[in-house]
């Protein structure tokens, strides 16, 4: 990276001006067809992925490329990763997608790197991290696509914690924009947090202190009732992608900063997937 890159890279005004983009996204961004996507998984700081994935596909035609979230926190270049899908997302809003993860709340910036590493690099001046949560907290939370019939986020399926019902795609729909703490919306909450657990049939209170662990019954009702084909999702650093529920759930990771070999999927319209490694 040559000195003006990383100017580029490092100018928070320009990268954050992405947030008029993500305002014009609802929470979950519904598409009729799309020929070929590309999934990226958690990149948490792992900029160099990041950009050559991006350098390689992102031109294509037919192709959208959707990002799980989980852009900061823990790698070595978490500002200069995120700005650079900011200012992407910037130049191309329509071949470019980006999920907010659990790692774009303030909670786990605080513990986990981001907040320290802005305010470092800005003298201590903790109002420029302020402008990243105001735009983290407009970032759309879920995609899906009707062809292929596909239902993409960050963590998990969320669940009625009475388990009384089922969620519906149309309550992910009117999640408000705007939210920046944990527990003020229980739904969001799990979108982010949630995980998938094939021994278990329901759910189960999650070891992550946030959310449930789902299992194959409470996942088979949400997907008959939202009527979706397949579900992808990030979260978990797995060393290569895994398939949950007879291969209806898929779990990926494209994070070198975990020491495993980045993954990324790709979908036709006619549900055919591949995975592919930089």
């Amino acid at each position: 990276m040559n000195d003006v890159e990383r100017k580029k890279l490092l100018d928070v005004n320009e990268s954050l001006q992405v947030v008029n983009e993500f305002r014009r996204e609802p929470s979950l961004i519904e598409l009729d067809s799309v020929k070929n996507v590309l999934i990226m998984g958690d990149t948490h700081g792992d900029y160099e992925v990041s950009r050559k994935i991006l350098d390689r596909f992102l031109k294509k035609e037919d192709l959208l490329i959707v990002a799980l979230g989980d852009y900061v926190d823990r790698g070595p270049r978490q500002i200069e990763n995120v700005n650079f899908l900011f200012q992407k997302k910037r130049e191309y809003p329509d071949k470019l997608i980006l999920l907010r993860g659990n790692h774009e709340w303030r909670e786990m910036n605080e513990s986990y790197g981001f907040f320290n590493v802005v305010k470092t690099l800005f003298d201590n001046d903790t109002s420029v991290y302020d402008l990243y949560e105001d735009v983290f907290s407009e970032m759309p939370v879920a995609l899906r696509i009707r062809k292929p019939n596909v239902l993409l986020l960050h963590g998990g399926i969320p669940i009625d914690p009475a388990g009384a019902r089922t969620i519906t795609l149309k309550e992910i729909k009117k999640i408000p924009k705007g939210i920046k703490d944990i527990f003020v919306n229980g739904i969001l909450d799990q979108i982010e947090w949630n995980d998938p657990k094939e021994s278990l049939g329901t759910f189960t209170q999650s070891v992550r202190g946030i959310g449930y662990f789902f299992g194959r019954d409470v996942f088979d009702e949400f997907m008959t009732v939202n009527q979706i084909d397949l579900c992808v999702r990030s979260h978990e650093a797995f060393d290569r992608p895994k398939f949950f529920f007879k291969q209806k759930l898929v779990s990926i990771f494209s994070s070198i900063t975990y020491g495993i070999v980045p993954q990324f999927l790709t979908i036709d319209e006619n549900l055919g997937l591949k995975f592919i490694t930089l």
